[in-house]
């Protein structure tokens, strides 16, 4: 191999890492600002870092509780973003026994702890764990997509420049578990057109303990194996499902049902039009964010089939000018036949 091939592959290896710290770096300079459920999933990565349980205890409340700024931070500047931790914990409930879990799961949380326990050891501030993460997640996705995906350099560019640019870059300083579906879910895509079905079963029942719905395409994944007679990795994407029930067991285990969310998230008093016009236009679940060229086709296609133009509809036929029928037969159809 000619040290000028060498040199193209290795920059743009070179340009990503560049990339990736001039990513990452904000996020441990930079006081992360709590969004969505960032309380629970601190609480949680300071729960697993401590203790490796995702019980919260109170040696955890208070050490996530003192991290945040206070009133005092207001004398010496008036102007200082203020976040009051809740107090009790909100998100949790208390089991039988006096112990106290959090409503969603632990995967999201888990995945950070690595990068808590590294900003311990280098004087880091702890709470920027979840961001420094997320931006992990992300780049790992966006690194398969470049340079582990086997397809001519326009397809992955094209789907690089879909899925990574837009909400999921907005999503990045999120302290909730979205960029962790996100990008699990892409890593299954990547996956399950590259024929590996056990892989991506097991990077969308991976999501899946975030989001549960992502574990219809870890389902999926077991049939096609099966039609390809890839039978190991059929085995494999199967036994790779049992990730996406694991939440519902630990719940189950700990409160006797298999979800604390699923009751209020499936109440009819939610169903609003609000509600509604989210699942098209909400940067956490609407299409438009994610993939706007969907709700437009199917746009097209309602504003096709109403026919407003009052254009007739002439069904195709393989012979534009059919032969009369005589006597209860086709003119071109012999006699007897």
């Amino acid at each position: 191999m000619s040290s000028n091939t060498t040199s193209r592959r290795r920059w743009p290896l070179v340009l990503f890492g560049v990339f990736a710290v001039g990513l990452l770096a904000p996020f441990t300079l930079a006081t992360p600002v709590r969004d969505g459920d960032g309380m629970e999933y601190w609480y949680q990565v300071e729960s697993l870092a401590r203790h490796f349980t995702p019980e919260l205890r109170e040696d955890d409340e208070s050490a996530v509780n003192a991290a945040f700024p206070t009133l005092a931070a207001l004398k010496d500047d008036p102007g200082a973003s203020i976040d009051i931790p809740p107090y009790p914990a909100t998100g949790y409930e208390t089991t039988r026994d006096g112990r106290r879990y959090a409503a969603h799961f632990w995967a999201y949380p888990l995945s950070a702890v690595p990068v808590r326990w590294l900003l311990g050891v280098v004087g880091g501030y702890p709470m920027a764990s979840l961001q420094i993460t997320n931006g992990l997640w992300f780049l790992a996705a966006l690194f398969v997509v470049l340079f582990r995906w086997d397809v001519p350099a326009g397809k992955k560019l094209a789907f690089a420049a879909l899925a990574f640019v837009g909400p999921a870059v907005a999503y990045l300083p999120f302290t909730g578990a979205e960029t962790f579906t996100w990008a699990n879910a892409v890593l299954a895509v990547v996956a399950l057109d590259q024929k590996k079905f056990a892989r991506c079963s097991l990077f969308a029942c991976l999501g899946a303990t975030q989001n549960p719905p992502l574990a219809l395409l870890g389902v999926v994944a077991v049939p096609l194996a099966l039609l390809r007679k890839q039978w190991k990795d059929a085995g494999l994407a199967a036994l790779a499902g049992v990730i996406a029930v694991v939440p519902m067991g630990f719940y189950y285990a700990h409160f006797g049902k298999p979800s604390l969310i699923v009751g209020a998230a499936t109440s009819t008093t939610n169903i609003s039009i609000e509600r509604t016009t989210s699942m098209i236009f909400d940067l956490n679940q609407g299409l438009m964010g994610y993939v706007p060229l969907l709700p437009l086709a199917v746009l097209v296609a309602l504003i096709a089939y109403m026919n407003p133009f009052g254009r007739s509809r002439r069904v195709p036929t393989g012979d534009a000018n059919p032969p009369p029928l005589v006597e209860g037969r086709s003119a071109a159809q012999p006699p007897g036949g």
